[in-house]
């Protein structure tokens, strides 16, 4: 058992691979998912917001396999997105245009209650827990 389905009632999870389409594939899967939890509606766009803003950073900025995953923590007043890949590219601070990114994350930091990322040699995880409204 893992650490998130010690503290989750449900979790779901998928791999994503790498193509043009993944944030909105990545979006469509975190919605079907919420919808099978019954989740309320209204958060359901905020998850779609934070996963696709974790996809697209992991497709832009790492190289090899996306996963994502979703956790209803078992408070059930919370979710937690996480996006995982196989690390930072070696070019990734590199790359032209990097003026015009990095609003994203700010935007899903101030949706979340709390999130973060770690990162290791050959991985990374971006996170993000989400209120669930009453």
């Amino acid at each position: 058992m893992t650490t998130i389905e010690r503290v989750a009632v449900a979790v779901a999870h998928t791999d994503l691979g790498r193509h043009p389409t993944v944030a909105r594939c990545a979006r469509i899967w975190a919605r079907g998912a919420l919808s099978e939890w019954r989740v309320c509606a209204s958060v359901v766009p905020d998850v779609e917001l934070v996963v696709s803003e974790y996809v697209s950073n992991a497709l832009l900025h790492a190289r090899g396999s996306i996963r994502a995953e979703l956790a209803l923590l078992r408070d059930g007043r919370r979710l937690l997105v996480a996006v995982h890949d196989s690390g930072p590219c070696a070019d990734a601070a590199a790359r032209p245009g990097r003026e015009h990114h990095g609003r994203g994350l700010q935007i899903t930091g101030a949706l979340a209650l709390h999130s973060g990322r770690e990162t290791t040699p050959d991985r990374s995880r971006a996170w993000a827990t989400l209120a669930i409204p009453a």
